[in-house]
């Protein structure tokens, strides 16, 4: 298997969920949690996490820590989702590799992971993406090789991931399709509401 660092995002503002969304508990603990542990137990080279700066980053930090992550706080959150990409590209994490997840998506599968890491180490293509349901919505994980990073660094700030680079290498990038149930976004109160909803359900 490829070596493949792993980078958890979780330094937005969440405006649209009132601030301090990585902390927000679901199923009694904090809603950043589902996706670190899923990280933490795939077989990432290095586990990485970009969390605001702050008070709000030092308790994220005391939970990520424990599983085993590198916790960078980010300076500058407001200048949007890209800056933590890039922030995550310059610490230079172990692999040959790095893939991106969100914080505020608590049902990507370990399978889902799984077959992400499988499937760069058999082609190793220069990015490997995720799209879930019939619509192809596409979300993290993301994967973008480390000859890229450099380009990566180079992007002029955005509210997005990295389509611009994506688009240079559209040819050679490889596309996963997965469940519409694992593209779960937690922007809202209303939105974690539904996830606890869930999660009776299955319990």
């Amino acid at each position: 298997m490829r070596p493949v660092a792993a980078a958890l995002l979780a330094a937005g503002l969440g405006t649209r969920f009132g601030g301090r969304k990585p902390l927000a508990r679901l199923g009694g603990r904090p809603l950043v949690t589902y996706a670190a542990r899923q990280v933490a137990q795939a077989g990432y080279a290095e586990r990485l996490a970009v969390l605001p700066g702050g008070q709000a980053g030092e308790e994220l930090a005391d939970w990520l820590r424990p599983l085993g992550f590198r916790c960078l706080l980010h300076p500058r959150p407001e200048a949007g989702l890209l800056s933590s990409f890039q922030l995550a590209a310059q610490a230079e994490p172990a692999g040959e590799a790095l893939c991106f997840v969100l914080g505020d998506m608590p049902f990507v599968s370990l399978e889902t992971h799984a077959m992400t890491l499988r499937a760069f180490s058999e082609q190793e293509p220069p990015w490997l993406r995720c799209v879930f349901g019939p619509g192809e919505v596409q979300a993290p994980p993301l994967v973008l090789r480390r000859d890229l990073w450099p380009a990566l660094l180079a992007l002029p700030p955005a509210d997005q991931g990295p389509r611009e680079l994506m688009r240079a290498h559209a040819k050679e990038g490889l596309t996963l399709r997965r469940p519409q149930e694992e593209l779960f976004d937690t922007d809202t109160p209303a939105a974690l509401a539904e996830a606890e909803e869930r999660l009776r359900e299955w319990s």
